[in-house]
């Protein structure tokens, strides 16, 4: 009776190890895609380098920025890589803001944008009582550093 139990339970060992192995491959997937999934980096904007950059992945509310001073009719707004007018954004910003005022608002704004844009775009935000704002860079590596001071 012993001999029975003793091969039943590994009968039941070998069941469960494949099932655990694909468990940690599940596990393990979902770790390596939920960061891009919750980025909101799908809009193509080239973002200015800076010195610092601090990489969180939290919820929060994406807007890009896009568009030129050479064509000021094209400038175009995503909120979460969805593009939207600036009323659009306005609305949804302040509404998110009413149910919590430190949700994180990121700013991505194209390097060739003029500078009043992201301006118009912060003096929004904080007018819809936002608490936590952040604008999105790049960090520059010393090969931008050193190309940048021999301009």
């Amino acid at each position: 009776m012993a001999g029975k139990r003793a091969k039943r339970e590994l009968d039941i060992q070998q069941a469960l190890m494949p099932m655990a192995g694909v468990a940690l491959i599940i596990v393990l997937m979902m770790m390596m895609t939920a960061t891009k999934l919750l980025s909101h980096e799908d809009t193509p904007v080239k973002v200015p380098r800076a010195n610092t950059m601090e990489r969180k992945t939290e919820d929060n509310l994406t807007i890009a920025l896009l568009g030129t001073a050479d064509n000021p009719e094209d400038r175009e707004l995503y909120l979460n890589d969805s593009l939207m007018s600036l009323t659009s954004i306005e609305r949804l910003v302040q509404q998110k803001m009413l149910e919590d005022p430190y949700y994180l608002v990121v700013i991505r704004a194209d390097r060739d944008a003029p500078s009043q844009w992201p301006m118009d775009l912060l003096t929004m935000i904080k007018g819809a009582d936002a608490q936590r704002i952040a604008i999105s860079t790049k960090r520059k590596s010393k090969k931008t550093e050193e190309a940048t001071e021999g301009e």
